[in-house]
């Protein structure tokens, strides 16, 4: 037990101690919330990271086909073009 020189002494010290409590509360509430930003400022970067690395993926995979069928993306077109034309010319006589 704590004894005090007067009641005066013995509020004011509960008080202080009331205060600290309060501020030692609040210091530990903030922290949390901060602690909960982190974490879902870190579920959002991990999220758009699998999102960017699923996109690589394809992206690496569109590359290799392109790659293996190099031969048809470049005649393909040309020849496309040009049996579109024929048909036109054709088709103008």
């Amino acid at each position: 037990m704590i004894e005090f020189g007067s009641f005066n002494e013995a509020v004011d010290t509960f008080f202080s101690s009331m205060e600290e409590q309060k501020q030692e509360l609040k210091a530990h509430q903030q922290e949390t919330q901060a602690l909960k930003k982190i974490e879902a400022i870190r579920g959002d970067h991990e999220s758009r990271l699998k999102g960017l690395e699923e996109t690589k993926d394809v992206s690496i995979r569109k590359a290799e086909l392109i790659e293996e069928n190099l031969e048809l993306v470049i005649i393909f077109p040309f020849s496309f073009s040009f049996s579109f034309l024929f048909f036109w010319l054709k088709g103008a006589d």
